[in-house]
């Protein structure tokens, strides 16, 4: 390939303000192979990005090479002074056929004012100035007594203030994109005490009657367009979740990052607070928290990709600065915030290496704060890419704190379900489920740590398989040209965490009542199991299974007393059941058995429809259903054939040919139940069956039951029922007309679970329920015989088994042989 011998020398001087504003110099050469990129000459900090073919490739902090290929270049110098000021020299274009173009913007001058008239204030940034462009952007901040308050977009804006402290910071941006520096202007209204800020709406802890059955709108097709983007929320399994309604909604999430961009259109209705350790707006200009934010609590609004719980309370702290870097005393105040704003769930996709004991010590309290109070913590697991061996950053160690702080004795509480909070290690997986190579692994951590997707290897210089979520319109990263102005791609052990942060949260909405460690246990015991059996050194407890940790664990039993305990006595869901006869027909199919409450190993309630644990076996009784064995003197004894109901009967024959039965069964009216649907009886019956003329007779068969009950059933009265039937039968013809013994009165009282209060607290159904099936089996029939062997018959039944609607007919031409 042909080289061209190439030289583009760049210098701008700005001017400077004071000893330790930033100067910045470029000189860009090539010879041979390769590219020389040189800032001798420039003050301060400097970063320089590489493009080629219009694609980011490189970054450098100083001088150095690059490799020379036939390409066009585009560099951008950016040099920071000692307060973090940016100035920029851009080289638009560098080709190898030796064209460049050189241009160099000049920053905006950004100025605000204000006037008072009366009670309105206005607020005019139009004096703004820009040398080489015009102004396209204007943009303040407000702070009323020291707590966010408003934001404005226009040149001018007129509003009335109520007397208060205010704090307005701002910048404008020109049509290059080169923003001013910050403004401040300060100024009070007085004479009226202002009134307080609302903070976060905070969980109302007295709520009363969170159940088990309060989700959201169902989504039944969840796998949108924005639902793909994410790629995460399949990988968790979110869509189950979503398609029983529960999406996060009410939950506190805090954010402990470099904050969040709160303008942002994926985030801003989300954001419930923002809060800053440095003292300035929490807005967000590294794009770190605003990326894991949006993993969290990303808006399902059709614009880009949408949070795992999307429609959580996120909590911004800002305990990182504009760098990306904080101390431990910042990240403990921002851990002591989280559970004074009374967040269910923080992450903290940040971490250091280790120091010593004592130098981690002072976080270790504000962590114990936080964790009496419920507020469950989050860690990224660190990208260090090795397995956490040993106590310190070393060749065995690769630990991250505040990750792996349990792993000192001293600390071990923060683990041992001493606290409600729970503390959770999370570390990275690619999409084939093993670990990514630059996540560390859990080694030493493995009691705490598990797993979620934070993204491929780097492979195609832009996206890979890496997590697209939410940018920040103020980062430095924005200048990676990487296409979208709401979204943008990364990686790492800080993706990862936020989808369980995400995920702990919409198992807290559903059920409430759970401490941290509660939900923690959960998400553990219900993981997919990754490499060795059981927990390992490198997944820890395994993969996030969202799917699972909804539903239920262990055995399932029906409670019995007053408050959920660990200890108390319940039913096993497996063994309730009535075996009951057509006497009742589907009475005893209590409506409210259809929104039984049963509790998992966790005690967390679930609905579960006991209708079907009733179910009719058997027909009504009658003495047909008897081999009468006969005596002298017209005496007989039927004994039962089948031997279910435990039925014996004496009678007797009068002289007019009608007959007497007395019968016993030990069963009331055929059922018998078990278990938490517990039902023993005894009935009494007394038949008649007398004739009224050769070919007709009629009777009727009366029966009186009582019985005993338990589990869900707390009383039950005399039940009594009654059959009848007509018959007529002649040489050719029969017919008859019968009801089949149903139960005419008795009434049984029952107690169900429902729901379970915040407290523990188990609500019933209480209700007391007729016994008398809805319908009325009534059976006719017609036998006509055409000659000795051709016979017709014909069949109706009304109300089969004695429910409602279910009626049948036959006709039927029979053969029959005598013999």
């Amino acid at each position: 390939m042909k080289k061209h011998l190439l030289l583009a020398t760049i210098t701008a001087t700005l001017l400077l303000t004071s000893a330790n504003a930033a100067l910045a110099k470029l000189t860009v050469s090539s010879t041979g192979n390769s590219i020389n990129i040189d800032t001798s000459g420039s003050v301060g900090k400097t970063t320089i990005y590489v493009w080629k073919n219009g694609r980011y490739t490189t970054r450098l902090t100083k001088s150095g090479t690059i490799p020379l290929v036939s390409a066009s270049y585009k560099f951008l110098l950016i040099a920071r002074d000692s307060a973090g000021t940016k100035y920029k020299l851009i080289k638009k274009t560098f080709s190898s056929d030796g064209s460049s173009e050189t241009t160099v913007n000049q920053r905006p001058t950004g100025k605000i004012i204000h006037t008072t008239n009366g009670t309105q204030t206005t607020i005019d940034m139009s004096q703004s100035t820009d040398p080489d462009g015009k102004i396209t952007r204007y943009k303040a901040y407000m702070w009323k007594d020291g707590k966010y308050f408003k934001t404005f977009s226009n040149p001018t804006t007129t509003l009335e203030l109520p007397p208060a402290n205010y704090r307005i910071i701002g910048y404008v941006m020109d049509d290059k994109g080169d923003k001013s520096k910050y403004f401040r202007h300060n100024f009070k209204v007085e004479e009226i005490k202002p009134e307080p800020i609302v903070t976060p709406t905070p969980v109302d802890s007295n709520k009363p009657n969170y159940t088990i059955a309060t989700p959201g709108k169902k989504d039944l097709a969840p796998m949108t367009a924005e639902f793909k983007l994410g790629g995460f929320l399949e990988q968790s399994k979110a869509q189950y979740d979503y398609m029983q309604g529960y999406t996060g909604d009410g939950v506190n999430v805090a954010v402990l990052d470099t904050g969040i961009d709160f303008n942002h259109s994926d985030l801003d209705d989300n954001i419930k607070g923002v809060y800053s350790m440095y003292g300035d707006d929490g807005m967000d200009y590294k794009g770190h928290g605003t990326h894991v934010a949006g993993i969290i609590g990303a808006e399902k609004n059709d614009i880009g990709m949408h949070g795992i719980a999307y429609n959580a309370d996120l909590i911004s702290i800002k305990v990182l600065n504009d760098y990306g870097r904080g101390s431990y005393n910042a990240i403990g105040d921002g851990i002591k915030l989280a559970a004074d704003k009374e967040a269910k769930v923080a992450n903290l996709s940040l971490g250091g290496t280790y120091y010593n004991a004592t130098y981690h010590s002072a976080i270790v309290g504000d962590i114990r704060y936080a964790l009496k109070a419920d507020t469950s913590l989050i860690f990224a697991a660190g990208n260090n890419g090795g397995e956490c061996k040993d106590l310190g950053y070393t060749s065995t160690g690769r630990c991250n704190y505040p990750a792996a702080l349990p792993v000192f004795n001293d600390y071990q509480d923060l683990i041992n379900g001493k606290y409600d909070g729970a503390y959770i290690a999370v570390g990275s997986l690619k999409a084939d489920n093993t670990l990514a190579y630059y996540s560390n692994a859990a080694g030493i951590t493995k009691d705490w740590y598990m797993v979620a997707h934070g993204g491929d290897v780097f492979d195609d210089g832009i996206t890979g398989s890496m997590i697209l979520s939410t940018k920040s319109s103020e980062e430095a990263s924005s200048i990676l040209d990487q296409g979208s102005t709401t979204t943008t791609y990364k990686q790492g052990t800080s993706m990862a965490a936020p989808i369980v942060a995400g995920a702990f949260a919409i198992i807290s909405e559903k059920f409430p009542y759970l401490v941290g460690t509660e939900v923690r246990d959960i998400m553990f015991a219900t993981t997919t199991d990754l490499g060795a059996t059981g927990v390992d050194e490198i997944y820890g407890h395994g993969l996030l299974n969202l799917q699972k940790a909804m539903m239920p664990v262990g055995d399932m039993n029906i409670p019995t007393g007053g408050y959920v305990t660990n200890n108390s006595a319940k039913y096993n869901s497996d063994k309730a059941r009535i075996s009951t006869s057509s006497s009742f027909g589907s009475s005893l199919a209590l409506s409210s058995l259809s929104a039984t409450m049963i509790l998992d190993d966790f005690n967390r309630g679930y609905t579960l429809d006991m209708t079907s644990s009733v179910n009719v076996e058997t027909m009504a009784f009658s003495m047909d259903q008897l081999q009468q064995v006969p005596l002298p003197k017209g005496y007989s004894v039927g004994l039962e054939v089948n031997g279910i109901q435990n039925t014996f009967s004496i009678g007797r024959r009068l002289l007019d040919g009608t007959k007497v039965h007395y019968a016993q069964s030990n069963t009331l009216f055929g059922t018998t139940g078990e278990g938490a649907l517990s039902l023993t009886g005894k009935t009494h019956y007394i038949s008649v069956e007398s004739p009224i003329t050769s070919n007709l007779s009629a009777g009727f068969i009366y029966g009186r039951g009582t019985a005993s009950v338990g589990g869900l059933f707390t009383d039950i009265s005399t039940v009594e029922g009654l059959g009848l039937n007509l018959d007529y039968t002649s040489s050719i013809l029969s017919a008859g007309i019968s009801m089949p013994t149903k139960v005419i009165s008795g009434t049984i009282s029952s107690s169900i679970p429902t729901a379970r209060t915040m407290s523990g607290e188990i609500e019933y159904d209480k209700s007391t329920s007729s016994l008398r099936p809805d319908g009325t089996q009534i059976d006719m029939y017609t036998n006509v015989s055409l000659n000795k062997n051709w016979e017709l018959a014909a069949n109706y039944t009304q109300d089969m088994m004695n429910i409602e609607g279910m009626n049948n007919h036959s006709l039927n031409l029979n053969y029959m042989v005598r013999f």
